[in-house]
This record gives structure tokens, C-alpha cells and sequence, in this order.
């Protein structure tokens, strides 16, 4: 199939390690997690952001449970996020190893969306995106 290039719009970069995690990161928030992880999740953060302060102010350590619920509010804010983006990239880096020296190809087709990189071509159609 031939299309005319003045009808494309295409763009051309060098990719990143760093790009395929974000993506990543997006599609993973996107997915449902499975009911087990999220109730271990909310059983983990109700014991230790909650219940533990709660035992150390009751037990007349105040100042100690304050600093243990703000270390563990700044744990789940803060370092959570950095922890998966982190496993994502070390994931990519081992799998994609040094991809920043090959040019990628996008083009916006009227029938959707094509990827090109390292020699493997990508199609999704418009219907795919939401």
C-alpha cells in the first residue's frame, strides 16, 4: 500500500529508556490491580499509617508517633512511585540494552497509528485508543 507522504504526518526521535517507562507507568495505572493486592495494600497502609501511630500516641509516645506517621505518609507519597519506576527501568535497560542510537518512526496514518524501531513495525488502529 502507497500513501503519499504529504498526506502523513510523521516524526522521527530517538527513544529512551526513560520514554518506555513512562509508558509504562501510564499503562499500569490504567489496569485494574487484582482484589488481593489491593486489599493487602489497604491492610499494609491501615497497620502501619494508622494503627501503629495510634498504638504509640495512646501509649504516651507522642512525638514518636507523629514521626513514624509522617515518615510513613512521606514512604507512600514519595518513595513508592520512584520504587516501581525504578523496577521498570532496570527492566527495560536489560531489555532493550542501548536504544537510544536507532532512530524511531511515527507515523499518523488514516487508518491509525504506526511505530517503526529497529526493524519491528508496530500497527494500532484509531479504534484501539482511548
Amino acid at each position: 500500500m502507497q500513501q503519499e507522504t504529504s498526506n502523513l504526518l510523521r516524526v522521527e526521535f530517538y527513544p529512551t529508556v526513560d520514554d518506555y517507562v513512562y509508558v509504562a507507568a501510564k499503562i499500569n495505572d490504567r489496569v485494574p490491580s487484582t482484589p488481593f493486592s489491593i486489599y493487602a495494600f489497604h491492610i499494609f497502609a491501615l497497620i502501619n499509617l494508622v494503627l501503629f501511630p495510634a498504638f504509640l500516641w495512646y501509649s504516651d509516645q507522642f512525638l514518636l508517633g507523629t514521626f513514624v506517621f509522617m515518615l510513613n505518609v512521606s514512604f507512600v507519597i514519595l518513595y513508592l512511585p520512584r520504587v516501581n519506576k525504578s523496577a521498570y527501568k532496570e527492566y527495560y535497560e536489560q531489555l532493550l540494552g542501548n536504544i537510544e542510537t536507532k532512530i524511531a518512526i511515527v507515523e499518523l496514518l488514516p487508518e491509525g497509528l504506526q511505530y517503526l524501531h529497529d526493524g519491528v513495525e508496530t500497527f494500532y488502529p484509531w479504534k484501539k485508543f482511548t
